[in-house]
């Protein structure tokens, strides 16, 4: 998993396909001469929704999880912004310690596609076009049916991926890691409340580490049972305290 951690601060910040659009994955590549690149009109008043309507046009269009043997709706991390190809990932293949091959992977973070459903879903609200807000509820539909954890939570976030070309999640599948996501609640309730809600509660369950005080760690399991998260007392206490989870939880 050292791997995925190098490579975490990195995917954080990509808010899905956002920052790779923007990135150097295509420095020293000739631009697309297809169609001539527009200037925008400095005195059109709707010259920055136009940016934005232009991206998540690029989005849908080129940034669907089309690869491998299973396509869905969901959004890969990253493309190219002269070739519309993939970002791809090189790892480790099998254990990274003793690994001598690397594979491929083509990762779809849900965790950092947040925020581009918030734009999606904006998006549809302002223009009123809603197919932008649709790719993003068959992306959340998706997720919910195919990416959940055996105890309700999603393959995603900080070590955890989904790997659209292998069809399999990537990265750590045993523990979560939830750090600077932010995941669009009202949005998934409109696709599925009892979903949404099983998927709150067992963020809940598996990041506090001791519900008298909300002890909150950022590492959680994918595996463990969790418990009845309204079912507990918080007695509160010093603001400031020694955690109990982070890297002892990793040791024991």
């Amino acid at each position: 998993m050292r791997h995925m951690r190098r490579c975490s601060s990195s995917r954080a910040v990509i808010a899905a396909i956002v920052i790779a659009l923007a990135s150097s994955a295509g420095a020293g590549q000739k631009p697309d001469t297809t169609r001539a690149a527009a200037k925008p009109d400095l005195n059109d008043p709707n010259r920055y929704l136009n940016a934005v309507r232009e991206f998540a046009d690029n989005v849908l269009k080129h940034g669907r999880d089309t690869y491998g043997p299973k396509h869905t709706p969901l959004f890969i991390d990253g493309l190219n912004i002269h070739t519309h190809e993939p970002v791809k990932w090189i790892s480790p293949k099998g254990d990274w310690q003793t690994a001598t091959q690397t594979e491929e992977w083509i990762l779809s973070n849900f965790a950092s596609q947040q925020t581009l459903l918030r734009t999606l879903d904006g998006l549809s609200e302002i223009t009123g076009d809603l197919q932008y807000r649709q790719a993003a509820m068959d992306a959340i539909k998706y997720a919910f049916d195919h990416l959940r954890t055996p105890n309700g939570l999603f393959y995603w976030g900080h070590i955890t991926a989904y790997d659209a070309l292998g069809d399999a999640p990537r990265g750590n599948t045993s523990r979560e890691s939830i750090k600077l996501h932010y995941p669009n609640y009202e949005l998934m309730w409109k696709v599925d409340p009892d979903a949404t809600r099983k998927l709150i509660e067992a963020l809940w369950c598996a990041h506090i580490v001791d519900w008298s005080n909300l002890d909150f760690d950022r590492l959680g399991s994918f595996n463990s049972r969790l418990d009845e998260p309204w079912n507990h007392n918080y007695l509160g206490g010093p603001v400031f305290f020694e955690g109990k989870g982070g890297l002892a939880n990793l040791l024991t």
